[in-house]
């Protein structure tokens, strides 16, 4: 606690934010209840957001259950997009179906997005069939289109064919056709 004292005292900017973090995020590793109290318990929101989401994903690592549930503390939109995300690749390293069901409930958003596109970067590589299989249960929308995009770029370069055929389905046509664009360049 005391290294991470002497951060909060550190003169503002980029040099105080990364040693705010790294040191958190340490701290998270060795006793994250500690590290979680302490973080919760700082004065300022905007020291608080940038803290905790770096401690729920360090805690996402050993736990993405529990980092899922402390998502709701975090009381900035871009902060709890920020922790969603590392929770979402984590989880879908382990259990890629509970991660989707929890996914499932936020609210159409970036935050959203993010974490679709964290789930189906991490979750292709390991499944891609069952990626796959979700990703055409999902309705259509934008972060159906952020998870598709993620999907396609994963599985290009081993079938071009799905790949091109998922991208047919972004619903967004300017997405749509980046993603084709990419899928041609990088075959040939």
């Amino acid at each position: 606690q005391g290294a991470a004292d002497f951060a909060l005292r550190a003169s503002e900017g980029e040099g105080r934010k990364a040693l705010l973090e790294n040191l958190s995020r340490q701290w998270a590793r060795n006793d994250p209840q500690a590290a979680l109290s302490w973080a919760e318990n700082l004065p300022e929101a905007t020291t608080r957001d940038l803290v905790l989401p770096g401690l729920i994903a360090t805690i996402a690592e050993s736990d993405p259950r529990e980092a899922a549930k402390l998502v709701s503390r975090l009381s900035n939109a871009e902060a709890q997009a920020t922790a969603a995300a590392a929770i979402a690749g984590q989880w879908a390293g382990s259990d890629p179906q509970a991660a989707s069901k929890w996914l499932a409930s936020f609210p159409e958003g970036k935050g959203r997005q993010q974490a679709f596109e964290s789930l189906m970067n991490r979750w292709s590589q390991s499944d891609p069939y069952e990626a796959g299989v979700w990703l055409g249960t999902l309705p259509q929308g934008e972060s159906r289109d952020a998870a598709v995009t993620a999907f396609a770029r994963r599985i290009v370069s081993s079938d071009p064919q799905a790949a091109a055929q998922w991208a047919e389905s972004i619903g967004n046509q300017n997405l749509r056709d980046h993603r084709r664009h990419a899928d041609e360049h990088r075959r040939h």
